[in-house]
């Protein structure tokens, strides 16, 4: 019974967490801050991502639910940007390899 109260006072303290990290996320503006913020949501992610799974209320679901909405949301564009940053390397190597 002691095994079953601390693994859900875990689980509660780990949705916690990623709840306030989701938040952080959404207020940092610098892409530095992000890609920061990015990172302990990878980490937790690997770590944790069971107990989030393993919880049945509401309350874990919307946060993973705003994590995923707002990752693709961040990454919408990801395909265009990829493509425009391959063309502008190909161009560039054109031009260096036009002036030797």
């Amino acid at each position: 019974a002691g095994f079953a109260a601390s693994s859900a006072k875990d689980a509660e303290y780990i949705r916690k967490l990623f709840k306030q990290v989701l938040f952080r996320f959404k207020q940092e503006k610098s892409p530095s801050e992000q890609l920061a913020v990015l990172g302990w949501i990878r980490c937790l992610l690997k770590t944790h991502w069971p107990s989030l799974v393993g919880q049945k209320d509401g309350d874990s679901v919307q946060t993973l639910l705003q994590m995923q909405s707002f990752i693709k949301a961040k990454t919408a564009q990801l395909g265009s940007l990829l493509s425009l940053k391959g063309k502008l390397q190909m161009a560039k190597l054109t031009l260096q390899l036009k002036a030797n």
